[in-house]
């Protein structure tokens, strides 16, 4: 029984790699990552970016990610540079640079 919980609960989990919550005062969007963000959850996020009306403000929160995939990091990053061009404005927290990334990689700590 709690072989089965444990199997059931962790793909409930990499079935939702974030949150997205919105606070109506403010208009601020905040898209939580879950403890690990893989590659297949890659197209879901960018779709949900791309989805962003232009001047939005959001914070993409990595606090609680323990992994994240270096190609949904790539994509986070590249996105933030071209969402200038629509006056989006992202704010990342708890999430790795790239290079920071590569770098725990080849050092053997997860990011």
């Amino acid at each position: 029984m709690n072989a089965t919980y444990f199997f059931l609960a962790s793909q409930y989990d990499l079935s939702r790699p974030f949150n997205v919550e919105t606070d109506c005062q403010t208009q601020k969007m905040r898209i939580v990552l879950a403890e690990h963000v893989l590659s297949s959850h890659k197209a879901r996020l960018s779709r949900v970016l791309q989805s962003l009306p232009a001047g939005s403000v959001v914070e993409i929160d990595g606090t609680w990610t323990h992994m994240i995939d270096r190609d949904v990091l790539d994509m986070i990053y590249s996105f933030k540079e071209t969402a200038k061009e629509s006056n989006i404005r992202i704010e990342l927290t708890g999430i790795a640079t790239p290079h920071l990334a590569t770098f725990l990689t080849l050092q053997g700590v997860a990011c």
